[in-house]
């Protein structure tokens, strides 16, 4: 779904339900519902993309390989430039990336932001499968 970012600032904040089921990290079993909420405001030299994304992931634990349900929930700041030195001075405030036509993929956004955020494994290895848990902790100690 491409977002004119031009439209998108006198449009005011938006939401819309996804189903995601290509190029999803791997561990992420398809298909992914989210909901998200947008709004997009105009600055000087670039657009500022607030982005909140949510909804129930069921993720493969990478330690002990079964399934668990993860309720995703991200926050992103998103400045989109037209120009690469654009980008670049604003990395130390913002996620920054260049769109020379003033438009975004928002869901091209929303499964990359699932690569970098979502987990890979249970948050506490003593989540995972019992039979896995003990073969972790007897290789701690």
């Amino acid at each position: 779904m491409q977002i004119n970012l031009r439209k998108a600032v006198n449009q005011g904040p938006q939401h819309l339900s996804l189903t995601l089921t290509e190029r999803l990290p791997y561990y992420i079993e398809p298909p992914v519902h989210l909901e998200c909420g947008y709004a997009v405001e105009r600055k000087d030299n670039y657009y500022l993309v607030n982005l909140n994304v949510r909804g129930d992931l069921t993720i493969t634990c990478q330690r002990c390989l079964k399934p668990f349900a993860h309720a995703y929930a991200n926050h992103l700041e998103l400045a989109v430039c037209g120009s690469e030195e654009a980008a670049e001075k604003l990395l130390t405030t913002y996620e920054a990336i260049v769109a020379l036509d003033n438009q975004i993929d928002l869901e091209g956004l929303i499964t990359d932001e699932l690569h970098l955020y979502s987990p890979q494994s249970h948050e506490d290895p003593n989540e995972c499968d019992p039979e896995i848990a003990a073969y972790i902790h007897a290789e701690r100690q």
